[in-house]
């Protein structure tokens, strides 16, 4: 399924950041200045755990699958 991909799959090199709701269009318009385009994903709310929601606001259960960068059996460089 392209979601599982798309949430678990590697290699992805774009940055992901949170602002305050308050700061919204401050940065929006530094994205629009820079020419660079930028997208809307989530909110970050005060609750345990992890809730995807998709385009039609059905709740999906998403198993994690990626690796663990800082799980057992990773070494330190």
């Amino acid at each position: 399924m392209i979601v599982d991909c798309a949430l678990n799959g590697g290699d992805d090199y774009e940055l992901c950041f949170t602002a305050p709701g308050t700061r919204r269009e401050a940065v929006l318009d530094a994205a629009r200045a820079l020419a660079i385009p930028i997208s809307l994903v989530g909110e970050i709310v005060h609750a345990g755990g992890l809730t995807v929601v998709d385009a039609h606001g059905a709740t999906r259960n998403i198993q994690a699958k990626g690796y663990d960068h800082f799980g057992p059996g990773s070494q330190p460089v």
